[in-house]
């Protein structure tokens, strides 16, 4: 499913004139393209903490939501497994610009279902990292061994339990720039938990995020719930 929603695609220049000298103000406004997530590679991998096996991909179709971090022993804090959430956006026909330079901002919307366990403190942050898949060597639908295949760049982001029932918004412009550098027309993101942050401090948050990625439903329109990239350029 390919889904491009353009919001609005406006050029403004007003210029105003005040006095003899002529004061002149130019108000730029950019592109805004909104994109929704293709639900049919959107999808989550899990790997077995004991054996380190890793599961099929399952899919948003089936599960109807994208589930990405550490699910352990709430009494011994044993981990039990891991699993690691991708969201893929296209590209093609986007409008958006091959010059990386003219993309100003850009963001990912996704609706949080929850962030368990359901911690003491809802607003204790459960690090993640957000990593550019190269599609053009890791090509969709995503298979197992996209668990942990090499990134083209990343950043960090937080969820938190207060999160649940909410929307977050996770900038992600110079990932974006990344793809359109590397002429990427498939546009696909691999959400984990920061284990390295865990490994260095022992104390960081553990916990699983569910993200919505459901079919219209009564009450529930995809379209608003749905992971979107929401693209600004010049």
């Amino acid at each position: 499913m390919k889904k491009a929603l353009w919001m609005a695609i406006i050029l403004i220049m007003a210029v105003s004139i005040a006095g003899c000298g002529g004061d002149s103000t130019v108000v730029i406004v950019p592109n805004v393209v909104r994109i929704l997530s293709d639900q049919p590679l959107d999808g989550d991998i899990t790997r077995d903490a004991a054996t380190g096996g890793l599961t099929l991909p399952t899919f948003a179709t089936s599960t109807q939501n994208v589930v990405t971090g550490i699910v352990f022993d709430q009494i011994s804090g044993a981990e039990i497994s891991e699993s690691r959430g991708f969201l893929h956006f296209s590209l093609t026909g986007s409008g958006i610009p091959v010059d990386p330079a003219r993309i100003t901002f850009a963001k990912v919307s996704v609706f949080v279902n929850s962030v368990t366990p359901a911690f003491a403190d809802p607003f204790a942050e459960v690090p993640f990292i957000v990593e550019l898949m190269d599609t053009a060597q890791f090509p969709a639908p995503i298979v197992s061994t996209d668990f942990d295949a090499p990134f083209a760049s990343s950043k960090t982001t937080f969820f938190r339990s207060a999160d649940g029932g909410n929307f977050v918004d996770i900038d992600i412009t110079s990932l974006l720039q990344d793809a359109v550098a590397l002429g990427l027309n498939d546009f696909e993101l691999r959400i984990r938990f920061d284990r390295g942050r865990f490994q260095t401090d022992p104390t960081t948050v553990r916990g699983v995020t569910e993200i919505d990625d459901a079919d219209d439903i009564v009450g529930h329109r995809r379209a608003d719930f749905a992971p979107i990239l929401h693209v600004e350029f010049l």
